[in-house]
């Protein structure tokens, strides 16, 4: 599941002094200068020589990036949609059920090179060859305890919860944790030095390399051995193109280095370790309760219901630290969270309501006809992706305030409250958990609310509906069309009744919210007109 508190919360470039609001609620930030660059005080002018400021050139690099990242996203998730597409008719559910389990490691091993390696080598003011030695030393150390521990797991703790086959997945993709904590060093380099552009190609190349992979695999007669070998081969091309991207580092050792990025890097490790937690904790009790047929029915359904939108907003979600970051006092940053809870209600609660009205067609269509039993957990589970919607950049916030701590506890609870619930539910079969997990997500979303946003920074629950309201009312004739038009239309011409309905979906959201809500369509279409590069005098 995602967690509620918004998914990719690190603690990269934001230092507050305490985090507590000082007199008349503003809250005391301490501003610290980006690795490399000066104070933002000193920023903004043009020297004698007539340089740009060093403000441009971080502007620039942001806009470079966002670029880079944008279209590497892009490549990346349709080469891993039409993968999934063609493995779907290959791969029969079960095996998509085990390799989701074996997947977790991979999930793991990106969260621990990422966060407990990255994120303190791109925080430190200095890294010398000394600081980029000791990072690779550390990498290669994790990443070889934790490919053995992964393989006693798969050998000894696999065949016992699950199956087999599940322990032989897990034990094909453990290389994986030493491959990504060692391209986890070269990839925070590049990002230091704001270099996205080989960021972007290097894992533009690894999803399409490792989708290739896996189609190929899953062609030659493979089942979920092709889906765990597709992800083994795309951290092996990150890899690659991390290396021959960035400077590579010497094999070095200093005892106070490496004391400074186990202090910076464990906090980040643990806050990211319990999101992948709640994650993925649902996956772990219905592939040991139902089996792993119906564990690939209940993943296909939360990918299509939950997951997709969070990749459509992975991109706001890097933006919205450095905004929270610059907000002056709360005011500021209760209007920035405002916006991007608009932004995110507009434009992605009419593609989630609207698969849960053409579901019974989509999946059938696009996975083939044996995922039918996932049409109905995907409807359910499409309510969660609404809360992950609306609570994205949580995460981030709580850090722009100094509140790290805070984060970590409320992925601790949400972490608890979910297992809890999905476990209550797992014996009484995939609709029951994807309705305790859907209303467990609405539970969660309250209680950060009541207990965090609103005591930290004034965000009430009556504040968020009034942001959601005009997305959420507009697309009422949207679902109702959606959901008449899949019982009137005839599945067999699936392609153009999709196209038909979403089409006056569409339509019907865009008119009902120009003409009962005109302030937020104005919103939309400025927002649409910026991110085209045009404006409205």
């Amino acid at each position: 599941m995602t967690a509620v508190t918004g998914s990719g919360a690190s603690l990269i470039d934001v230092e507050a002094s305490n985090g507590r609001p000082g007199r008349r609620g503003v809250p005391r930030y301490s501003r610290r200068p980006m690795p490399g660059t000066p104070d933002e005080e000193h920023q903004g002018s043009v020297g004698a020589s007539g340089e740009t400021s060093t403000h441009a050139t971080l502007g620039d690099a942001a806009v470079s990036g966002v670029r880079w990242v944008g279209l590497a996203r892009v490549v990346s998730e349709l080469a891993a949609f039409g993968g999934i597409v063609v493995t779907s008719h290959l791969v029969p559910p079960a095996e998509f059920g085990r390799a989701a389990i074996a997947l977790l490691v991979n999930e793991l091993a990106s969260g621990v090179g990422s966060q407990g390696i990255a994120t303190p080598l791109i925080q430190r003011r200095q890294v010398g060859s000394v600081e980029r030695g000791t990072a690779m030393v550390l990498s290669i150390v994790s990443g070889l305890v934790l490919t053995v521990l992964t393989v006693l797991v798969a050998v000894l703790v696999m065949p016992l919860v699950f199956d087999d086959q599940t322990g032989r997945l897990t034990l094909i993709i453990a290389p994986i944790f030493l491959i990504s904590a060692v391209a986890g060093v070269p990839s925070s380099l590049l990002q230091r030095r704001l270099d996205f552009r080989s960021v972007g190609l290097a894992d533009a190349a690894a999803a399409v390399i490792g989708t290739a992979v896996m189609v190929a695999l899953a062609v030659a007669g493979l089942d979920g051995e092709a889906i765990v070998l597709g992800a083994v081969a795309t951290a092996v091309v990150t890899l690659v193109g991390t290396q021959l991207a960035a400077p590579r580092p010497n094999l070095a050792w200093d005892p106070g280095v490496a004391r400074d990025i186990r202090r910076l890097g464990l906090p980040a490790l643990g806050s990211g370790l319990l999101y992948l937690g709640f994650r993925n904790i649902d996956y772990i009790f219905v592939g040991a309760r139902l089996g792993p047929t119906v564990l690939g029915y209940y993943s296909r359904a939360y990918r299509i219901g939950v997951e997709y939108q969070s990749k459509l907003s992975a991109i706001m979600l890097r933006l919205s630290l450095p905004l929270f970051s610059r907000a002056e006092d709360l005011v500021e940053l209760r209007r920035i969270r405002g916006r991007i809870v608009r932004v995110h209600a507009l434009l992605l609660f009419p593609p989630i309501l609207l698969v849960t009205g053409v579901a019974p067609i989509l999946v059938p269509f696009v996975f083939g006809s044996r995922w039918e039993p996932a049409v109905e957990p995907t409807q359910i589970l499409t309510a969660a992706g609404l809360v992950a919607t609306i609570m994205t950049g949580v995460g981030p916030l709580l850090v722009s305030l100094g509140r790290a701590s805070t984060l970590v506890w409320l992925n601790l609870v949400s972490f608890v409250a979910f297992g809890v619930t999905v476990a209550i539910a797992a014996p009484h079969g995939i609709i029951a958990v994807a309705a305790a997990g859907a209303a467990i997500q609405v539970v969660l979303m309250l209680f950060t609310h009541v207990t965090v946003l609103r005591p930290l920074v004034g965000i009430t629950v009556k504040s968020m509906f009034e942001d959601i309201l005009p997305p959420l009312v507009a697309c009422g004739p949207l679902l109702g069309l959606a959901l008449a038009g899949t019982r009137v239309l005839d599945d067999t011409f699936a392609p153009l009744a999709l196209l038909a309905i979403s089409a006056a979906g569409l339509v019907s959201y865009l008119a009902t919210l120009r003409v009962v809500f005109p302030s937020a369509y104005d919103e939309l279409m400025g927002f649409m007109r910026r991110l085209a590069g045009r404006s409205r005098r």
